[in-house]
């Protein structure tokens, strides 16, 4: 959407503007920084007091070290000096961000010019979400929080976002979860801030009808799956999901693809668009289509407005719910399909041993312990399934799911508060008392176990021992490069491993307790010496709970080798 569009759209009037320019340069075949040039019409400002900001971490990725001698700024009377202040680190390991502050009062329009490095894709990452500035296959790709310096406020602004790609080879594209070529908004400084960048040799699947039910797809490099073929499904699932969880959206859905920090396929959604990081390991067709159907979900299904992390079990709950459920019941995937990819939900809940931690504690360690970030996922997914059956069963199929969902997205969209206290009016309507107590149930950190018939006649829910997945020690561990916080008579203290052991190298991964405990091999050095620790990060056996297809014989659970229920 143009600017003078959005203008009549809006019919808004003397809003501040904000007109952002990005151009990505390389000296080899990918471009691998981006020239940024920003000019805001009014930013009234003391001297020293901070007006921008750049976030150091946000959702535990790291954004662009831009330095204040690394900036350009000035004004109607001439240079700007500008000075930085980083924030205290934040403990829960979501993010802390570099303010930016000018020596003097700012007079009339503030320009402001650097140059956002970008990393090797190749280059040693953390994990997380597909946000860093980085570059690979002739193209550079980003989330704007890593890279953009704005007003950490979220007073509106009359905003132009606009790419120069002249410093490119001929041919080379950009897009963003805004839209393609000049875009123009006006509103908080969060929908740049919060968006998807890229640019460069991109590949691309064309929308399928051009319209606010078309998809589109852009990527880098050559994913390890057919991506014009998944793709093409994607776009069904979409015209499927869009169908029962309407957006208000105009522009195509955007998907953007590049290569990501884990072995395997990771995501995260935007408004009106998601990033795929796809990974070089190995991976399933079908698991790389349902976490793409997860992150093409969000958008459409929404939130619930929360402090922070207080509330994931309904978005990723939701995202969770509807990549299952609206494939199985399109024929988009097949029944033992849909069976492997909830077992890994189930059995990862059952096995987890955070599994009654409060909602309430989870925001401190959510960013910190991958187990407590996978808990709102597993909860809200098991929540939901059973939701869903006794709305249908409650009302004769008048009711569903999405019945409640597209009332919380329609009194967002009107301006209200669809948090938690709205979420249980609906739920008290359409379920009464037991509804509530659900809730509560999920809240509190109670065991769920959703009734045997959710997933209708054609499964059946069986018992299987299953064993906790239990580190021994704290998973922040690997990120300090030492022994934290080891647990007495674990598995991993009964093999030899102790606090303050430095950690040489590890095949730790946060994905191994999705299936079973696999085997973990340290190398750790103490007082001097080097050792070779391998062990079972098993716990407790309990009882958890799995789907199978009706009629199926008994067979060897994948979970213990054990023979199943």
């Amino acid at each position: 959407m143009t600017i003078d569009s959005q203008a009549e759209q809006h019919g808004s009037t003397g809003l501040a503007t904000l007109n952002i320019v990005l151009k990505p340069v390389g000296d080899g075949r990918s471009p691998d920084r981006i020239d940024v040039t920003i000019r805001f019409s009014s930013l009234t400002t003391r001297a020293g007091e901070p007006a921008l900001a750049l976030p150091i971490r946000i959702a535990s990725v790291p954004g662009c070290d831009i330095a204040a001698d690394a900036l350009s700024a000035d004004d109607a009377r001439g240079p700007l000096v500008v000075s930085a202040i980083d924030d205290a680190t934040d403990p829960t390991g979501f993010g802390h961000s570099r303010r930016y502050a000018f020596d003097r009062a700012t007079d009339g329009e503030v320009r402001l010019r650097y140059t956002a490095r970008a990393t090797s894709a190749d280059a040693p990452r953390r994990s997380g979400p597909p946000f860093d500035l980085i570059w690979q296959d002739g193209g550079i790709s980003g989330v704007g929080a890593t890279f953009l310096i704005l007003p950490p406020d979220d007073a509106p602004w009359r905003a132009r976002l606009e790419w120069d790609l002249s410093a490119l080879p001929a041919g080379a594209t950009s897009v963003s979860s805004l839209g393609d070529g000049a875009i123009g908004f006006d509103g908080p400084p969060d929908r740049v801030k919060y968006c998807f960048y890229m640019a460069g040799e991109l590949a691309h699947a064309g929308s399928q009808s051009g319209g606010n039910d078309g998809l589109e797809a852009h990527w880098l490099g050559t994913p390890h799956f057919d991506a014009a073929s998944v793709m093409d499904w994607l776009a069904d699932v979409y015209t499927r999901l869009a169908a029962i969880l309407p957006r208000a959206g105009t522009q195509p859905f955007r998907v953007m693809g590049r290569l990501g920090s884990l072995p395997v396929c990771g995501g995260a959604a935007m408004p009106d668009s998601f990033m795929i990081g796809y990974g070089r390991a190995p991976q399933s067709e079908s698991s790389v289509k349902f976490l793409l159907a997860h992150e093409l979900a969000h958008p459409l299904a929404g939130s619930m407005k929360s402090e922070v992390n207080e509330c994931a079990w309904y978005a990723e709950g939701l995202a969770e719910f509807y990549k299952l459920m609206v494939p199985l019941r399109a024929g988009l995937v097949t029944a033992d399909e849909f069976l492997q990819e909830l077992a890994e939900s189930t059995r990862g809940y059952y096995m987890n041993p955070k599994i009654s931690l409060a909602n309430a504690d989870i925001d401190a360690q959510f960013w910190s312990d991958s187990q407590v970030r996978k808990l709102p996922y597993q909860r809200g997914l098991l929540y939901f399934l059973e939701l869903d059956w006794r709305l249908r069963r409650a009302s004769d199929g008048a009711l569903t799911l999405e019945t409640l969902v597209n009332r919380m997205n329609d009194n967002h969209r009107a301006g209200h508060a669809s948090d938690l206290a709205f979420w249980r009016e609906l739920i008290d309507t359409s379920l009464g008392e037991p509804g509530l107590r659900a809730i509560d149930d999920l809240l509190t950190g109670a065991r769920l176990v959703p009734p045997p018939e959710i997933l209708g006649d054609g499964f059946e829910r069986r018992a299987l021992p299953m064993q906790q997945y239990v580190l021994g020690f704290s998973e922040k561990s690997f990120g300090v490069a030492r022994v934290e916080g080891l647990l007495p008579d674990s598995a991993a203290s009964n093999a030899g491993v102790r606090n303050g052991d430095a950690i040489v190298s590890h095949d730790y991964s946060n994905r191994d307790r999705e299936l079973q405990p696999a085997p973990i091999t340290l190398c750790i050095e103490r007082n001097g010496q080097q050792q070779v620790i391998t062990f079972v990060p098993r716990g407790e056996t309990v009882e958890g709970f799995e789907w199978f297809k009706a009629g199926d014989a008994v067979r060897m659970s994948a979970v213990t080798g054990g023979e199943s229920a």
